[in-house]
């Protein structure tokens, strides 16, 4: 057994003061290991009252979490229940105490005791996935269930992630009763938020799903009604004037004119989220609209936790009672393209939304509000002052909280062809490349008009020679909730400490590249970046994150050479903290709601696992293959002999459930894929976690 360092402290210390547990373990580890083999080799298709079988327990190729499961045999009492809680499964690390219980019915009734996982959440080798920030999840109300499903997660997940080619535990479907056009995960599986339409995609909505509170389970549990689709879905758990609950953003267009909604030539909803209005002639009769609301989680926890039966008239008894569910916080409306909003917690003091701006087709300015209400400020910034000729335009960005800062990713220079390029100069043709921390104003007394800010902070400029950035992604940050607020478990296990800090992904996919180069912003504190700030002085900040001096470090001439794959396959991302992934989707048909996924890959980062140590970010990439089918890799496609880099895994998904999606969605804090697929309300759900099945 591979136990952990013992707990300090219990309810029941003073019950087994006398007892001498390694005698104890002595006369019963024989008979245990008996009867255990006794047990199976009478009943083959008993799975021992457990979410786990004995070769999962080896390693084998089948995880934890595959199998339903029922009760063992008869009890066969050898020692008390508080005995066997207090002394022997404390001591006892989760796998172990999955192989106990499958001995006798005694042993799962014990291991099914909340005290059981409870004490464990203070030994914890990895980071709980986050939770919702209200008193149901707080260490008192916590079940039984969801605190093992917790525990069990984390442990089979970062057991997992380290195979080279990763399979899922569990694989189960649920109606989502409309077509799923965009969909989010909330962090650690309760809730799931999308963007639906009709058959006709005349009438839109946004959904929130129940995913967690029974296992393997889900069902829509509140619906907005909107006139167009919403797409550039955003969700995170926030708590708006003392209501803890999850705040959603979206953006839509809208018709500058009513008129134009009668036109069969010019249909709304069709429209690819990336489409630029003053490239078009349809330019002028489309307004763009930000919204943000909030939903209270004490109505979703009271109608979704399968208490009250969703087909029953108590159930709509009891919706109707708790009011209509969105309250809306703000709008922000132009002309003008809006992209990639972002919202969190405890900005300075105060939730904060914000989006990008792209005036004349150039995003080059970021306009935010306070969600507790007040004026708006528009803000960007000064050139880079190597490049200040050149056009900037920003690319990604985030809202760094504890900084009170944006994390932005510019462009100096623009997009240039490669087959455009003077092969005969030697100068550097861009376009350039950095990343930036700007200052959040708040404090102006007439916000009218563009605030311009000095950046506080930048990594060196990084030259694409000519191979452009077609797509950048930023990771979020993971702290979590405001801690001010949070009732959950998380606040009373940090114990009035601030949540650590963890590496923030940026993510690039080129030009001439079909792959993902990665690069990673760590705290400034961290030992690992000793001699290699760009502003050295930061590395006695202990709270707060700070870049590298080459914080780009990829080589131009190496993110190329799949001309045969390029015009065939477009690269995507689901960022994560530690667990990104990336995925190769067809072309034809990849800039409309149905596209088939190749190949679907983590980008395993050393510098994300903090058992690692620094490496330099690297670059993932599958090599050409000659004849490749335009929709799908060749079926004699074989993995094992195709020379990816060691930050590639494979993840082992069936080809079919790739195919005809229509939207894609990853929780990397607890290993959850979800597929929508177009012309069908059917998501598939793989679980790369263990969890039990039980109720």
């Amino acid at each position: 057994m591979t136990g952990d360092s013992a707990d300090s402290g219990s309810d029941n210390d003073s019950d087994c003061t006398d007892v001498d547990f390694e005698r104890l373990v002595d006369e019963f580890a024989a008979k245990i290991e008996a009867e255990l083999e006794e047990v199976r080799s009478d009943d083959e298709s008993w799975n021992g009252g457990t979410i786990l079988g004995e070769e999962d327990l080896e390693g084998d190729d089948e995880e934890w979490g595959a199998e339903e499961v029922g009760r063992g045999p008869p009890k066969t009492r050898v020692l008390s229940d508080d005995i066997i809680i207090d002394c022997v499964m404390r001591q006892l690390d989760i796998r172990d105490i999955a192989k106990l219980r499958q001995v006798c019915e005694q042993f799962y009734d014990c291991s099914t005791q909340a005290a059981v996982w409870k004490r464990r959440f203070e030994r914890a080798k990895y980071r709980l996935p986050p939770l919702p920030p209200t008193e149901r999840y707080s260490f008192a109300k916590l079940s039984a269930t969801e605190a093992e499903r917790l525990l069990t997660r984390i442990s089979s997940l970062a057991r997992r992630w380290d195979e080279e080619e990763a399979r899922y535990c569990q694989k189960w479907n649920f109606n989502a009763c409309r077509e799923v056009t965009e969909m989010v995960l909330l962090p650690g599986g309760q809730y799931m938020i999308a963007s639906v339409a009709d058959p006709s995609w005349q009438r839109s909505a946004i959904e929130v799903y129940t995913a967690d509170f029974q296992y393997a389970q889900a069902a829509p549990i509140a619906r907005l009604e909107l006139e167009t689709k919403a797409f550039d879905l955003r969700a995170k758990y926030m708590t708006i004037h003392g209501t803890p609950g999850i705040v959603i953003a979206w953006i839509r267009r809208r018709y500058g004119n009513p008129k134009y909604s009668d036109s069969e030539r010019f249909k709304i909803n069709e429209l690819p989220s990336y489409f630029e209005p003053h490239l078009s002639r349809h330019g002028r009769k489309l307004k763009y609209e930000c919204t943000v609301a909030h939903i209270p989680l004490a109505s979703l926890e009271l109608l979704g936790d399968g208490t009250i039966p969703q087909n029953s008239a108590r159930f709509v008894q009891v919706a109707r009672e708790q009011g209509k569910p969105f309250q809306f916080l703000t709008e922000i409306i132009s002309r003008s393209r809006l992209s990639s909003p972002a919202i969190d917690d405890d900005v300075g003091g105060v939730p904060l939304a914000a989006v990008l701006k792209h005036p004349e087709g150039v995003a080059d300015r970021i306009v935010y509000k306070n969600l507790n209400g007040g004026p708006g400020f528009t803000l960007t910034a000064t050139p880079h002052p190597f490049y200040q000729e050149l056009t900037h335009a920003i690319l990604a960005f985030s809202i760094i909280p504890i900084q009170k800062q944006f994390l932005v990713v510019r462009r100096a220079g623009d997009n240039v062809e490669p087959g455009d390029l003077d092969d005969d100069t030697d100068e550097h043709t861009g376009p350039y490349y950095f990343a930036e921390f700007w200052d959040i104003v708040d404090d102006v007394e007439d916000p009218a008009g563009l605030l311009t800010c000095v950046p506080t902070e930048r990594c060196d400029p990084y030259d694409s020679e000519g191979n452009y950035w077609q797509k950048v992604w930023i990771s979020d940050h993971g702290l979590g909730p405001a801690l001010a607020h949070d009732r959950s478990l998380r606040s009373e296990l940090l114990a009035g400490e601030r949540p650590p800090l963890r590496p923030i992904n940026i993510l690039v996919q080129a030009k001439l590249f079909m792959g993902v180069g990665t690069a990673v912003i760590v705290p400034a504190g961290d030992p690992r970046m000793a001699g290699r700030l760009e502003h050295p002085e930061l590395e006695r900040s202990t709270y707060r994150y700070a870049f590298r001096e080459e914080l780009f470090q990829f080589d131009p001439n190496k993110l190329g050479d799949e001309e045969d794959l390029l015009p065939r396959y477009e690269p995507r991302v689901l960022p994560g903290q530690t667990r990104p992934i990336w995925y190769l989707a067809s072309r034809r048909g990849a800039r409309t709601h149905r596209f088939n996924i190749n190949r679907i890959m983590s980008l395993w980062e050393r510098l994300l696992m903090h058992t690692m140590v620094l490496d330099a970010p690297t670059a993932a990439t599958v090599p050409a293959r000659p004849d490749e089918d335009a929709d799908m890799l060749p079926v004699d496609y074989d993995p094992d002999s195709v020379e990816l880099d060691g930050s590639v895994r494979l993840l082992d998904i069936d080809r079919a459930d790739l195919r005809g999606v229509s939207a894609i969605a990853w929780d990397d804090t607890i290993g959850r894929l979800c597929v929508a697929y177009a012309k069908s309300t059917r998501i598939a759900v793989f679980d790369f976690a263990a969890a039990p099945l039980r109720a």
